[in-house]
């Protein structure tokens, strides 16, 4: 894989983050979970978290100094190559169209220009792979086919609370 943009920088007390960027999002993905896989058994290494397009490297001072530690995050990261792997496991996920389920449902349609049959026709046929597990508003987890639904629209939260008003 061919790595634009590598960066390394402190993660805390003990850490490190990697934050890369590469021409393809599911190549990046399976590099940097390749990279995170070979690093939990160093030693000093208490554990790798990959993301679809950064690496988290925890590690105990005790055991390797902060320099090493991000040595062997260079070092890895400059050294694994990845070809691909197999998809290990297939499996369907129900989901909900539309409504409270899916408030933006209704703007991508028409910013597709599609109907809503279509677009669960198109967003159905797909074969996705998980790249990454977690859900933050707005962040890609998973890599999606040439059907045309990649699109970036405001996310904005559900149950958000109106400016100026408390809960609870």
């Amino acid at each position: 894989m061919m790595l634009k943009k590598l960066t390394i920088e402190p993660f805390g007390e003990n850490g490190w983050l990697a934050r890369l960027s590469g021409d393809d999002m599911v190549a990046t993905a399976l590099f940097v979970n390749a990279v995170a896989e070979g690093l939990r058994d160093k030693l000093g290494i208490i554990d790798s978290v990959a993301g679809v397009d950064s690496l988290v490297l925890r590690f105990d001072p005790g055991k390797v100094s902060p320099e090493g530690a991000r040595n062997l995050l260079n070092d890895d990261l400059s050294a694994v190559s990845v070809t691909g792997r197999p998809v290990s496991e297939r499996m369907t996920i129900p989901v909900c169209y539309g409504g409270a389920h899916g408030p933006d449902f209704d703007n991508l349609c028409t910013q597709l220009g599609v109907s809503p049959d279509s677009l669960i026709e198109l967003h159905s046929a797909q074969i996705y792979r998980v790249l990454t597990i977690g859900f933050a508003p707005g962040v890609k987890t998973n890599g999606v086919g040439a059907c045309g639904l990649n699109r970036r629209f405001g996310v904005r939260p559900i149950n958000a609370q109106p400016p100026g008003e408390a809960s609870g």
